[in-house]
């Protein structure tokens, strides 16, 4: 500014009035754009030094030459047009500087928002940090917990085997005792069910006889032959059955003389009616009914018996009075049983009225 005034304090201002008009538009584009622009910063000294040059480079030489004035008009037109660029320039540089502004403005919107996120992303961060260490101390937590219900579980593991095998040993030598007291026991009642078994057949024998027979080891033993014998004895003639039958039904097959194929037949239907027969030995007849009545079979004068068709199946024991059927309903006293038949005498009289065929009652 104080070039320009000191271009108007000259005599010859009229002469130097493009460069004070352009100095005068250089610091109103530097006080527009201010000292920020570097572009405006440019222009402005590009204008200092075109002024400069203007103001040395003639000098007052030129100020009376005609083509001087000729080209100052040129350059003012020139100058014109360089302002109304300068000016459309300047209106893009303040749309610019505008469009920046909201660009940095949204731009420390943005680094605002980026700030804010970042604190929640720490806060998350610490958050889920102390979540890390609570699940960490709840592990130890858990860890140490576990490691003592193992030494527990470990404690109580050796505690039932000792229970275990002090139990098992106990068991053990109860097993022991008791397997010796049920071998005893075993022998005792053995000996107990021989004893019981010779009183029965005692018991048996008396109620036969009527006379005190008591049964030995020797008489068991002998019974104890006697069922082995009937047992082997049994089979030995269930086979021989099975054989004689297949025989039987190969003889036709075999070539033989006729005689001795007749022979052979008999002989084997002669083994096995005695196979059968023995077998019948073994078989228990049944439980015979028990009854109120039977018949004389036969009258023995010479002995002065009756035989009658009842035995101790059929409910007759010794010493057993029967009554005959006849007018004095003579009584008959059992003296000896046997399975199916016994034999009585009678009690008064004689064996008159006796008659094989007669019945024989319990009551008169």
């Amino acid at each position: 500014m104080r070039k320009i005034f000191e271009i108007f304090l000259k005599k010859d201002w009229k002469n130097h009035r493009k460069r004070a008009i352009l100095y005068l538009i250089s610091g109103i584009v530097c006080s527009v754009i201010g000292p920020t622009g570097s572009v405006a910063a440019a222009e402005q000294n590009e204008m200092k030094q075109l002024a400069k040059a203007e103001l040395s480079g003639s000098g007052t030489e030129n100020i009376h030459n005609p083509a001087a004035k000729n080209n100052g008009k040129t350059w003012l037109k020139r100058s014109k047009l360089e302002d109304a660029r300068k000016v459309n320039r300047l209106a893009d540089f303040e749309k610019e500087n505008q469009r920046l502004r909201l660009e940095n403005e949204h731009l420390w919107n943005q680094l605002a928002e980026m700030r804010n996120r970042l604190k929640r992303m720490e806060k998350n961060v610490k958050s889920k940090e102390t979540e890390e260490d609570a699940l960490i101390n709840e592990t130890a937590m858990i860890e140490a917990e576990l490691l003592q219900l193992r030494k527990a579980l470990d404690a109580e593991r050796k505690k039932r085997q000792n229970v275990e095998s002090s139990r098992r040993e106990t068991a053990e030598q109860n097993i022991f005792v008791l397997r010796k007291e049920l071998i005893d026991t075993l022998g005792k009642r053995s000996a107990d069910l021989k004893r019981l078994k010779q009183l029965e057949m005692s018991v048996a024998s008396i109620l036969d006889t009527m006379n005190p027979v008591y049964m030995g080891s020797r008489e068991m033993e002998l019974a104890e032959t006697l069922e082995l014998a009937l047992r082997s004895g049994k089979k030995l003639s269930g086979k021989s059955v099975v054989a004689v039958d297949k025989m039987l039904q190969l003889l036709p097959d075999i070539k033989m003389d006729e005689v001795e194929r007749a022979k052979f037949r008999i002989q084997l239907e002669e083994l096995r009616s005695l196979a059968v027969s023995f077998v019948r030995l073994d078989q228990d007849p049944g439980k015979a009914k028990r009854i109120d009545e039977c018949r004389v079979l036969e009258v023995n004068e010479g002995l002065r018996l009756v035989i009658l068709s009842a035995g101790y199946r059929n409910g007759i024991r010794v010493n057993l009075t029967l009554y005959a059927d006849n007018e004095r309903k003579t009584p008959l006293r059992i003296v000896a049983v046997r399975p199916f038949v016994s034999a009585a005498l009678p009690e008064t009289g004689g064996l008159e009225g006796l008659i094989p065929g007669m019945k024989v009652r319990r009551n008169r």
